[in-house]
C-alpha cells in the first residue's frame, strides 16, 4: 500500500507539472493573441486615418476646383453682359448716327 500510496503522490506530481506547462503554454498563446488582436486593431486605426486624410485632401481639391470654375462661370457671365451692354450702346450709337446722316442728307 506504500508503494501505491507513493505512485498516486507521483502521479498527482506529475498531473501538477503538466498542468503548469499547460497552463503556461495557454498563457502565452493568449498573450500572443491578445498582442495580434491589439495590433490589428492599431493598424486598422491607421489605415483609417491615412484613408480619412486622403479622403479630406481630394475633397478639399475637388472643392477648390469648383470654386475656380464657380468663379470663372461669373466673370464669363459678368463679361458677357459687359459685351451685351456695350453692343447696345454701339447699336444706339449705329441708329443715332444714320438718323443723323439722314437728317442731313
Amino acid at each position: 500500500t506504500e508503494a501505491k500510496e507513493m505512485r498516486v503522490l507521483l502521479e498527482r506530481c506529475a498531473r501538477k507539472m503538466m498542468n503548469r506547462a499547460m497552463a503556461g503554454a495557454f498563457e502565452r498563446w493568449a498573450d500572443a493573441t491578445q498582442e495580434a488582436k491589439e495590433m490589428k486593431t492599431k493598424l486598422r486605426r491607421f489605415m483609417l486615418r491615412m484613408l480619412n486624410r486622403d479622403l479630406g485632401n481630394a475633397f478639399g481639391l475637388w472643392d477648390q476646383h469648383m470654386e475656380d470654375v464657380r468663379r470663372e462661370r461669373e466673370a464669363a457671365l459678368f463679361n458677357g453682359q459687359i459685351d451685351a451692354l456695350k453692343q447696345k450702346q454701339l447699336q444706339k450709337f449705329i441708329v443715332k448716327f444714320q438718323n443723323a446722316m439722314l437728317t442731313k442728307a
